[in-house]
């Protein structure tokens, strides 16, 4: 489905800040898109295909509003 998708994910490979760090570690993607009939249940694992490379995602948050859905999603790595 055509979206548009902002990762909200920190720069850590800049500058002063580049160190190797060990742990983990949780990025998040919001996507925009226009209202989809069966959009995902918060909690589900879905795959996202972008940059030619499937990324596993846990779905956060949907919201509704005015046409538009707002899905906010969360991935773990380690």
């Amino acid at each position: 489905m055509p979206a548009v998708i902002e990762e909200i994910t920190p720069n850590v490979t800049t500058g002063w800040q580049r160190q190797k760090y060990e742990g983990t570690f949780a990025r998040s993607l919001y996507i925009f898109t226009k209202k989809i009939i069966s959009p995902p249940t918060t909690g589900r694992r879905v795959t996202l295909s972008r940059n030619n490379a499937d990324e596993r995602w846990t779905v956060e948050e949907v919201i509704d509003t005015n046409g538009m859905m707002r899905i906010r999603l969360k991935a773990v790595d380690s």
